[in-house]
């Protein structure tokens, strides 16, 4: 029988080798390497199962914190509700017992290092995945909006008064007074109203269109930015809003699926009557303008609107 450690030829019946001392029959499972062996995969398929639940439960987290940030901060409340706070709730309640039953199971577990890390790197992910057309839109909403306030406070119409001179003549003193000049009416800026449908403006801005993103902005830029819009629907719903505004969800026609939805917020009681007078189904029109691109998802906010009863 050889001997395990050093080579040694030895009697089947010895128990120990009798060059080195070692013990003899020892099953090749239980050999140190062998066992070295088990344990380095064991603790490696481990490590790989906790590093992809903390990764899949931070990817969750995220995705949940931005669409519900999001949602609240551009009065998007479906977007918070269905995507974020399921995405929140999926990551906080089955992610982490799944990580604490592995680590019970296998009685391993990652470092508070090692967790803070993959966070950290998911974080820096979405950071590197947030598209620059975005922030170069906000960049650019708010330097146009700081321009406008100042555009008004310059071109407003300055009215500057002409004392009055006396002048004086033999034997009798005149008053003489030079009228003050009228300011420069400023012309009033048009509207252009156009014709649309809700039908053919949600084909150009569903996200079933064929459009690309690009083509979906230079159409709402050149076409419809600004403009007054007419839209005729029927009521599906009225409530008010979480931060207090008067909502209300119209289709385009007087069926349930297979049509264009609109969604508007008004403000002020006089609205608020208004939208108490209408039942769901009644007939509806809406006139106003849509003014950012963002207001085209998920549904449409019209701004400056007036809402008729048909």
């Amino acid at each position: 029988m050889l001997c395990n450690k050093c080579g040694t030829q030895n009697p089947d019946e010895g128990k120990f080798c009798f060059k080195c001392g070692n013990e003899l029959n020892i099953p090749k499972s239980n050999l140190p390497s062998n066992r070295d062996k088990s344990n380095w995969k064991s603790n490696l398929m481990t490590t790989i199962g906790l590093v992809s639940c903390w990764i899949l439960g931070g990817f969750f987290f995220l995705c949940g914190f931005v669409f519900l940030i999001d949602g609240l901060i551009n009065n998007v409340i479906g977007e918070a509700i269905f995507v974020g706070v399921p995405c929140l709730i999926f990551s906080l309640i089955v992610i982490p017992p799944a990580a604490k039953w592995s680590e019970k199971k296998f009685n391993y577990r990652l470092s508070n290092g090692s967790r803070i890390g993959i966070l950290l790197f998911l974080f820096i992910l979405f950071a590197m995945l947030v598209p620059p057309e975005y922030l170069e839109e906000n960049d650019l909403d708010t330097s146009q909006s700081v321009q406008s306030s100042t555009h008004v406070q310059s071109s407003s119409p300055i009215q500057t008064s002409i004392p009055t001179t006396i002048t004086t003549a033999t034997p009798t003193p005149i008053l003489t007074h030079t009228p003050t000049p009228s300011p420069t009416p400023m012309p009033v800026p048009t509207i252009e109203k156009i014709k649309c449908t809700l039908e053919e403006f949600d084909s150009i801005f569903d996200d079933y269109s064929s459009l690309t993103e690009l083509q979906k902005k230079d159409q709402f830029e050149n076409n419809y930015k600004g403009k007054i819009i007419t839209w005729d629907g029927y009521v599906e719903r009225v409530y008010e809003g979480w931060t207090g505004d008067y909502c209300i969800w119209m289709r385009s026609s007087n069926t349930v699926e297979g049509n264009a939805d609109l969604k508007s917020c008004f403000e002020g009681e006089n609205n608020k009557d208004i939208l108490l007078s209408l039942q769901d189904g009644d007939h509806v029109r809406i006139i106003g303008t849509i003014e950012n691109y963002q207001d085209l998802y998920p549904s449409y906010y019209v701004e400056g609107m007036q809402l008729k009863n048909i």
